[in-house]
């Protein structure tokens, strides 16, 4: 593994697209998802694109993460990246705007978690 190499430990998703409240724990190596035709393995890789990204691969917009029944979606997750595991949780809102935290700590801006030269600054 090079030394910029992340692993997604876990990942958990509420009230994200069809999902109620779902955890995963991706085994090491190589993991495949397997299910029908509407099983909701899209709206998993749609979450931890998320993460990773903060926005949707299918360009959709954010408030479209949210379940129809919902205020707000959570996307969770853990990454490890040379011995280190950092905690990465996204609040998105149905009526626009989102929250992420870094091990805890609110981050100033959603932008920085993005910023691979300047990393997460807490608030």
């Amino acid at each position: 593994m090079s030394a910029r190499a992340a692993l997604l430990e876990w990942v958990s998703l509420v009230s994200f697209r069809s999902y109620t409240d779902v955890r995963w724990d991706p085994e090491p190596g190589v993991n495949v998802l397997v299910g029908r035709n509407g099983a909701g393995k899209s709206n998993l890789l749609e979450g931890i694109g998320y993460l990773a990204t903060m926005k949707s691969f299918r360009g959709a917009p954010d408030e479209a993460m949210v379940s129809f029944d919902a205020d707000s979606a959570y996307v969770r997750g853990e990454i490890g990246q040379n011995g280190v595991t950092t905690l990465v949780e996204v609040e998105i809102k149905r009526r626009g705007g989102r929250r992420a935290n870094v091990n805890k700590q609110r981050l100033a801006r959603t932008a920085d978690l993005l910023d691979p030269r300047q990393g997460p600054q807490p608030v």
